[in-house]
């Protein structure tokens, strides 16, 4: 499967005509302004100017006509029924990695409703679980330094929180969320999108978003 397309950056559908490419290229920029404080807890404004950078190059191609139609042949299957991955995916990302169209907008977190529900004894809630209260892998968590996979995943557990919660809370596929929770780091996409859900994920758990996200992107780097 090829990398994920310009189309893809812009949230613009291949078919769309080339007056809807410019207003899909101000919107991305508008969102996406290194500035912006919905970034702001996600992202460094260098991360955010590498998306910023993405969406650039996207325009670049997609808003030339000429270049368009070549990079529409590009996406084209080949004869031997392969595609000219070269051409078609976007930088940072490898074949297999494709998301959905709204890949970007995964790290702003969709609205939920206040639970009021009275909690029972000995127990604590995340915004989408209720769970018993632990206080020997509290601290664990508290004061442990290296977030790798396993561990993230066996803070998920422990807060009773299901694989699809997650995907839905945070806009991240299971692919993904299975490639992290298992330290498989060559099936993740690019470094600034695999922060972004980190940080997520911290959030969602109730933990340090910003230390977890240090942490497994150091092993990352080393892996």
């Amino acid at each position: 499967m090829p990398g994920q397309t310009y189309y893809d950056i812009l949230e613009l559908s291949p078919e769309a005509p080339q007056h809807e490419v410019h207003q899909a290229y101000l919107r991305a920029k508008e969102t996406y302004n290194p500035d912006s404080p919905a970034l702001y807890s996600m992202f460094t404004k260098e991360e955010a100017y590498e998306l910023l950078k993405l969406v650039e190059e996207a325009f670049s191609v997609l808003g030339d006509i000429n270049r368009r139609a070549q990079y529409d042949q590009s996406l084209l299957p080949k004869a031997n029924g392969g595609a000219d991955q070269g051409s078609a995916a976007s930088p940072g990302f490898s074949e297999g990695q494709r998301e959905t169209p709204d890949m970007l907008r995964q790290f702003i977190p969709k609205a939920k409703s206040a639970k009021n529900e009275p909690l029972p004894e000995g127990h604590a809630r995340t915004k989408v679980s209720t769970y018993k209260v632990n206080d020997t892998f509290e601290k664990q968590i508290k004061e442990h330094e290296a977030f790798t996979g396993e561990f993230i995943k066996s803070i998920r557990e422990y807060k009773n929180i299901e694989i699809q919660q997650v995907c839905d809370e945070i806009r991240i596929s299971k692919t993904y969320l299975n490639a992290i929770e298992s330290d498989d780091y060559g099936k993740l996409p690019a470094p600034v999108f695999v922060r972004g859900f980190i940080v997520q994920l911290g959030k969602l758990y109730g933990v340090d978003g910003d230390q977890m996200a240090k942490s497994f992107m150091s092993q990352m780097k080393q892996g």
